[in-house]
């Protein structure tokens, strides 16, 4: 489950997993402007965060990366009608990786 919200200029996330009765935070998140649009990426095994900036965007998608990272290298996220697909690339040593996930819109 992904979460965001607007505070000022600045949009907030929170990446949950849940497995059963248990949930945890596995990312915060944060896109701000800054040189164009930065997405920030921390975790609890992080001291600096995964910063990632606009490869390409249009009205329906955007997408972040860092090709120095190995995994999430790139960061998609598209509308599709009322969803938002998320879709992350990078690789595992040599061997490409990647994950897709659909999210609905729960509110407001």
């Amino acid at each position: 489950m992904e979460s965001w919200k607007l505070r000022n200029d600045t949009i907030y996330g929170e990446v949950k997993y849940s497995n059963g009765n248990d949930t945890s935070i596995m990312w915060l998140s944060k896109i701000y402007k800054e040189d164009g649009m930065t997405l920030e990426l921390v975790n609890d095994k992080t001291i600096e965060p995964y910063r990632f900036t606009i490869k390409k965007k249009n009205d329906t998608s955007i997408i972040f990366h860092n090709p120095e990272y190995q995994f999430p290298k790139e960061i998609l996220y598209r509308t599709s009608g009322d969803s938002l697909v998320k879709i992350v690339h990078g690789s595992a040593g040599k061997i490409p990786k990647s994950a897709a996930f659909k999210f609905g819109r729960l509110s407001n």
